[in-house]
């Protein structure tokens, strides 16, 4: 995912699943996986940029995210609570030959 830009969505990638994955399951330390996720979104403002200030979202979400340890949630919790989000997941994976249903 950190090598695809997309126009949207990006607050909600980082805080369920790039930050999470990254920093508890990749155990990657925090301020890595700041620059990785910072870099990714740059990608992504090629798209779309994006408003207001999201090295301290980014910042904010990874230091909760170790703090409560908490991982990244799976495509089934996107289905059941944010179905436009889902679909536009789903779209994107199928892009690149990836089945997620």
């Amino acid at each position: 995912m950190l090598n695809t830009a997309l126009p949207d969505g990006r607050h909600k990638i980082i805080n369920a699943i790039l930050a999470p994955y990254l920093i508890n399951v990749k155990c990657i330390e925090v301020v890595e996986a700041e620059k990785m996720i910072e870099n990714w979104v740059e990608k992504c403002d090629r798209c779309e940029p994006v408003n207001g200030n999201i090295k301290a979202f980014i910042k904010r979400a990874c230091l909760e995210v170790y703090r409560l340890k908490r991982k990244p949630k799976d495509i089934s919790y996107f289905k059941t609570r944010d179905n436009r989000f889902y679909r536009d997941i789903v779209k994107l994976a199928k892009s690149y030959a990836i089945d997620l249903e």
